[in-house]
């Protein structure tokens, strides 16, 4: 699929991880994204082991057993998947199901791939003049250390959005983490009665959280400094009962790292605001001025009428008469 056009031998066996560390450092080389590379690392797990499969006889999921016995384990401390009695899976098929834990176990092998190859990919950029990748890290407590508000979450609305996560890939969703973030906010904001008041709080973090993992970006790591920062402008209060501003943003911060990664020393900017439609420039009419019509002429002012003040006389009323 990817290794003729990467340059990369064929020869190796679909079920050797250092086949697909080959391809991922060829792409890095050619100044690959980290995201880019890591859905080409799934796709071509997909479709080696689904072609070795047909050709061996045996079924796919344990071609990806052996090949995930090669990476390194997750520490599973901060995994609360299951947690709090949330399981969409309960009462759907083990088909459903088996496809959701096969998806996870093809991530987890091309986050493992993009671990590896990491440094050495780092070490060429430098002088080809490439951007590096920078540490990729999906290990929710190893993000902790540069992302404390990670701490704070509600592990119901996390187990939640983990199931989410799995319905929205066994459906083939588009971008399976939007509905994991969707699905974890309903829920944090239903378990308490009183909760659903946070939104006029929460709904514009919500909406920048997504907006890290949506459109052209969906694929690529989040630089640690910008959650961290969106986290720490999260009020912790007001709270109801254990539901809070900061834990439910933690939660939802939980699930990007989980399934997207962080890049650990990334630029200490915050996302960028969303941009709005700039007003219309303002053109200059060429019409002439209309006339301003003169003001009419003012006449001389009249003068007041002189009357004068007759002087009062003793024995004739009040005033005497005018002179003659």
């Amino acid at each position: 699929m990817y290794e003729q056009f990467l340059g990369v031998p064929s020869t190796s066996s679909p079920t050797d991880l250092e086949r697909y560390k080959a391809i991922a450092l060829a792409a890095g080389k050619q100044g690959r994204t980290p995201g880019q590379v890591r859905e080409m690392i799934k796709q071509q797990i997909v479709t080696d082991l689904k072609q070795h499969a047909a050709n061996t006889g045996v079924a796919f999921h344990q071609h990806l057993a052996t090949l995930k016995a090669q990476t390194t384990p997750t520490s599973g401390v901060g995994d609360t998947t299951g947690v709090g009695g949330f399981d969409l899976f309960r009462e759907i098929s083990k088909a459903t199901n088996d496809v959701a834990k096969a998806t996870r176990d093809v991530e987890h092998v091309a986050n493992d791939v993009i671990k590896k190859v990491g440094p050495a990919v780092n070490a060429i950029a430098k002088f080809a003049g490439n951007i590096p990748w920078g540490e990729i890290v999906h290990d929710v407590q190893a993000a902790i250390s540069t992302i404390p508000g990670l701490g704070t979450v509600v592990s119901e609305a996390i187990a939640f959005g983990e199931s989410a996560y799995d319905s929205a890939v066994a459906l083939a969703h588009h971008n399976p983490i939007e509905a994991a973030i969707d699905g974890a906010y309903n829920v944090a904001l239903a378990l308490v009665p009183g909760a659903d008041a946070l939104r006029h709080i929460l709904d514009p973090v919500k909406a920048t959280l997504l907006g890290l993992v949506s459109g052209a970006m969906k694929h690529e790591s989040v630089a640690d400094t910008v959650l961290d920062g969106i986290l720490r402008n999260v009020p912790d209060k007001p709270s109801f009962g254990k539901i809070n501003p900061r834990g439910v943003a933690g939660s939802l911060a939980h699930l990007i790292v989980k399934h997207v990664g962080v890049r650990k020393g990334g630029p200490h900017t915050a996302p960028p605001p969303v941009a709005h439609a700039a007003p219309p420039p303002v053109v200059a009419s060429t019409a002439p001025p209309a006339p301003v019509p003169a003001a009419p002429p003012v006449g001389p002012h009249p003068r007041p009428e002189h009357r004068p003040h007759r002087p009062q006389a003793p024995h004739q009323g009040k005033y005497a008469p005018y002179p003659r």
